[in-house]
């Protein structure tokens, strides 16, 4: 049953977040869906070759470091379009901010707020028209970022690997610029790459000022954002698609 299915992975999901510690429970809701977390691996590279994805490896499910986990931007992207067409994924990937009524173990309103700064108005990486996005940091793939965007009724779903600290949101916002300001044949898609950003001085990584914020990307980030295995894989860099 699949309603009874997603209640109990919503049961151990909140039982462990309210204890702080989430990296338990992406292995519990891995083996419970995949009989196990090499089970779930599968299930993920299996969905990955059905979308198109001729360059992505998943060997866990929580996306932190392994030699044998590894993506591309390209593919981010086409994972990314299919999880889009989901309407519950939508709902969570756009929201800014979420408030956790009280409960009779915690009496007080807890708030979420998305990571995301180009999908926040007080931030100065807001971006008009970024429908949402999620970030991801480790200290072996540096910063990720996957965006989609919307303007005068053109989508844009934009991906960056291993980017400098904030230049994840400034060159995300330039690709987007020139993506817009183009014209694409009518269902088709289209795909740019650029070259990796010159580093001139040390980063400061982003997100997170404070260890629990990092501890949170790395438990959560994005699939593609935790190869040790980046520097043998080519299109890493930024990339934009128009969403199917």
């Amino acid at each position: 049953d699949i309603q009874l299915r997603n209640q109990i992975i919503m049961g151990i999901a909140t039982d462990r977040i309210r204890e702080g510690d989430t990296l338990p429970s992406v292995r519990q809701m891995a083996e419970y869906v995949g009989g196990s977390v090499q089970g779930f691996a599968d299930m993920m590279n299996a969905k990955a070759a059905s979308l198109g994805c001729t360059n992505t490896h998943f060997s866990n499910p929580n996306g932190l470091p392994d030699e044998t986990h590894y993506t591309t931007a390209h593919d981010m992207a086409l994972i990314a379009n299919a999880a889009y067409q989901n309407e519950t994924f939508r709902q969570v990937f756009s929201t800014r901010q979420y408030e956790i009524p009280p409960t009779p173990q915690y009496t007080e309103t807890r708030y979420l707020y998305n990571h995301h700064k180009m999908m926040q108005p007080d931030t100065e990486y807001y971006y008009e028209g970024c429908l949402g996005g999620k970030t991801g940091y480790t200290e072996t793939a540096l910063n990720t970022l996957v965006t989609i965007a919307s303007r005068n009724g053109k989508n844009l779903l934009c991906v960056t690997m291993r980017t400098q600290g904030r230049q994840v949101y400034t060159d995300t916002a330039s690709l987007f610029d020139y993506g817009f300001s183009q014209t694409f044949p009518a269902d088709e898609a289209a795909l740019l790459t650029v070259a990796e950003p010159t580093v001139t001085e040390t980063p400061a990584p982003e997100p997170s000022p404070t260890a629990t914020e990092v501890q949170d990307e790395e438990n959560g980030s994005s699939k593609g954002s935790s190869s040790s295995a980046a520097d043998t894989v080519q299109d890493m860099f930024p990339v934009w698609i128009p969403l199917t």
